[in-house]
């Protein structure tokens, strides 16, 4: 029988979709996930409360650096070159960039689109936090305002991101990114990732459905922020999430994975993060499986009482339990009276 979510508990479970099978241990189809997004580049310290902690990939003596500030700002001097924008800025590095480039973002919301293509990778964006670095926009599958044509970017969800990343090796840190399209407007990505080996460090994810689109290659998250409502992080790709801080702002779904056969390695890892809600019980998923093999890992995780007691839905196809691989492990859970003060104390609580 499954594992009742009435009290606190760090009993494990681990589901193919089908709530019959529990098990004591991470299992055969665990590992291997496990073992590929170790592969993710971890970072080698937790940053600080201001989250102003560098990369070290920031720091190397041989990388060029860009700065973004408009006309007139506080920001306005320093070292790089200067842009108005952020997208004059991934404009302005080299096609085939071999170089880290290290563009860095003055205190300041950015309201634009931006694209980094396939031919520009080693590309960082950095703000000095996220709460004052925002790059907001407002596309929607059904409406697209952008400099780039549908030919370049895609059209629907793939092409609506605020910010959509095709450039290998992209890093950003303290940054904010948002769609701005309100509630009800349907599909509205913030970030896309159409690359491999990207890292996103004390970033904010801010949207309503599918806020995070994570596509294709290999990411790492740590100390991001993550909300929505309805299949907010999805795609098909292997991303590791650590000490993630995940809201749910009103009833849905948060994970939506496309794995579409056995034989891809792809799925999503949550290791030591925390879902919170809006108070009320119930009212969320943990996932359902966009394709039939969707893979989704929640491990060490805290969940608070809006995570329905079912946890997992089959996206109305019954077919799908047999195929699709949802697991929790050493999971903790607690009614939201525990969580006053959960600001102050998330960072200890997800440690510990």
């Amino acid at each position: 029988a499954p594992v009742s979510f009435a009290s606190i508990t760090t009993a494990p479970r681990c589901l193919c979709l089908s709530l019959a099978h529990t098990h004591t241990g991470p299992g055969p189809h665990f590992q291997p996930l496990l073992h590929q997004t170790a592969h993710a580049r971890p970072r080698t310290s937790p940053p600080t409360t201001a989250r102003a902690a560098i990369h070290p990939s920031m720091a190397q003596p041989h990388r060029r650096v860009l700065r973004v500030a408009p006309p007139g700002s506080a920001g306005g001097s320093g070292d790089g070159e200067a842009f108005p924008t952020v997208q004059a800025a991934v404009d302005a590095v080299p096609l085939g960039n071999r170089e880290r480039t290290v563009i860095r973002l003055a205190p300041g919301v950015y309201r634009e689109p931006v694209y980094v293509p396939k031919t520009k990778n080693f590309i960082t964006l950095a703000g000095a936090s996220a709460e004052a670095t925002v790059i907001s926009w407002d596309n929607t599958a059904t409406r697209i305002k952008h400099a780039q044509t549908s030919r370049v970017i895609g059209t629907g969800t793939f092409g609506c991101g605020t910010v959509i990343v095709e450039g290998e090796d992209f890093i950003a840190e303290n940054i904010t990114f948002q769609n701005s399209a309100p509630q009800g407007s349907g599909q509205a990505v913030a970030v896309r990732v159409t690359a491999d080996k990207c890292a996103f460090y004390g970033c904010r994810f801010l949207g309503w459905q599918d806020t995070l689109y994570l596509h294709y290659g290999k990411q790492y998250l740590r100390d991001c922020y993550i909300e929505g409502n309805c299949d907010f992080i999805f795609g098909n790709s292997i991303a590791l999430l650590e000490h993630c801080h995940i809201h749910c702002k009103s009833a849905g779904f948060i994970t939506a994975h496309s794995r579409k056969s056995s034989s891809e390695s792809t799925g999503y890892v949550f290791l030591r993060c925390i879902i919170t809600g809006n108070g009320e019980a119930g009212y969320i998923f943990l996932g359902r499986p966009w394709g039939p093999f969707g893979r989704v890992v929640f491990a060490h995780t805290f969940m608070d009482r809006c995570v329905k007691a079912t946890g997992w839905h089959n996206w109305d196809k019954s077919e799908n339990e047999r195929t699709a691989c949802f697991y929790e492990y050493r999971w903790s859970y607690a009614t939201i009276e525990l969580l006053n003060g959960l600001d102050t104390h998330i960072e200890s609580l997800i440690d510990n």
